[in-house]
């Protein structure tokens, strides 16, 4: 019932594209040619041109999850793919991809695109998938009953030297410390488990990822998820533009704070 109308079931976002920010509105642009196996070969150099521009080649990173660009024959698997849109671009600049999801309809989406999408959750990750050297958890962990199961089972697929890169909503954050229980990052009920840095660090260490998680480079992110809690809240919002560029620029700085954990952690070697 939680998913049954969810954004993932379809190629079109959940945002309208007049409200989408510029470098979301050219990373749906350019995964939409990745749809097409005869225009594949424009998407790596457009990406690798926009990653440069110096006005907003970091929010285009962050929006691509700062995925390396692969070797010849390195593997990268999405758990919680819903659509695909993410492996349409991982696909294009050359990882050999595969998705996992839940939801029945949003495979069936993925699928028509030409991604090789399983339909599953936890319990799919096994042996049978092979080994991955990149694994990727886009506000998946927040949705599943037990995080240290599937940290677990990221850690086992991965090759010695592997990376898990991960997001998830930041009970830490100075959202959650404005709107309590208002916050956008608690969408109830889907969401069932949230972390801190701290409480995620255990979870990965839980899991065997014994090195340090690294922080990705900061994005703004105060604006979408405190305006939608302004509304959650009922407020009026007189001062929200300055609030939310004065929370911005403390996470800038301060990566405990952020409305989103985004981390990158290697398996060792």
């Amino acid at each position: 019932m939680a998913y049954r109308k969810y954004f993932t079931h379809t190629g079109e976002t959940d945002e309208s594209v007049g409200r989408m920010t510029p470098q979301r509105r050219l990373f749906l642009r350019t995964t939409a040619l990745a749809a097409f196996p005869g225009l594949r070969f424009l998407v790596r150099p457009l990406l690798r041109s926009a990653a440069a521009l110096p006005w907003i080649g970091g929010l285009i990173r962050a929006e691509l999850r700062h995925v390396p660009w692969p070797k010849p024959g390195q593997r990268l698997l999405d758990f919680g793919c819903g659509n695909g849109e993410f492996l349409l671009f991982a696909r294009a600049i050359g990882w050999q991809v595969m998705g996992i999801d839940a939801d029945a309809d949003a495979v069936a989406t993925a699928r028509s695109r030409g991604l090789p999408v399983q339909q599953g959750g936890v319990e799919a990750l096994g042996e049978g998938l092979g080994r991955f050297d990149g694994i990727t958890l886009s506000h998946v962990i927040e949705h599943v009953h037990d995080p240290v199961e599937l940290l677990r089972r990221c850690h086992d697929l991965l090759v010695p030297g592997g990376w898990l890169w991960l997001e998830t909503p930041n009970l830490d954050s100075q959202g959650y410390l404005r709107y309590g229980e208002n916050w956008r990052g608690l969408e109830p009920p889907r969401h069932l488990v949230l972390f801190t840095q701290d409480s995620l660090a255990q979870a990965l260490c839980k899991a065997g990822f014994i090195d340090p998680p690294q922080d990705m480079p900061w994005r703004p992110l105060c604006r979408r998820i405190w305006g939608i809690s302004e509304q959650l809240a009922g407020g009026a919002g007189e001062d929200l533009k300055r609030l939310v560029a004065d929370a911005e620029r403390r996470a800038r700085i301060d990566p405990k704070v952020r409305e989103f954990i985004s981390w990158r952690v290697r398996k060792q070697g």
